[in-house]
C-alpha cells in the first residue's frame, strides 16, 4: 500500500533540489502533486516526469512573492484534485543580506 495514495501535495520550489526529490518521493507514495516554481518549463517538465511514471501532477508557474499568484495555484489545484492536504514550501530566494539584515520586505 503506498502511504499518501488519495492525498493531494502543493509542493513550492518543486522543480528542483529538496523540492523535486520530495515530489518525486510524495508521487511514488501515491499523492497528487502540484509542482509550483518559478521556472515554467523545469516545473512542466516535473510534472510530466511523475504523469509518465504513474502519477498524478501538475504545474504551475508561480512567483511565490506574489501572493495573487500563489493563491490562484492553490486554488487550481485544489479543483483539479479535489482537495489539498499539505503544502511543502520549500521554494527559496538567494539574498546577498546578512540573515539579521534582512529586511521585512525581502522576506515577504
Amino acid at each position: 500500500m503506498r502511504r499518501f495514495e488519495g492525498k493531494a501535495v502543493v509542493i513550492t520550489g518543486g522543480a528542483s533540489g529538496i523540492g523535486l526529490a520530495t515530489a518525486e518521493r510524495l508521487a511514488r507514495e501515491g499523492a497528487a502533486v502540484a509542482v509550483v516554481d518559478i521556472h515554467a518549463g523545469r516545473a512542466n517538465s516535473v510534472a510530466t516526469e511523475l504523469r509518465r511514471d504513474g502519477g498524478r501532477a501538475v504545474a504551475f508557474c508561480v512567483d511565490v512573492a506574489d501572493r495573487n499568484q500563489l493563491a490562484a495555484a492553490f486554488s487550481s489545484a485544489a479543483t483539479e484534485f479535489g482537495h489539498i492536504n499539505a503544502v511543502v514550501n520549500s521554494a527559496g530566494i538567494i539574498s546577498r543580506n546578512v540573515l539579521g539584515e534582512t529586511s521585512e520586505d525581502e522576506w515577504r
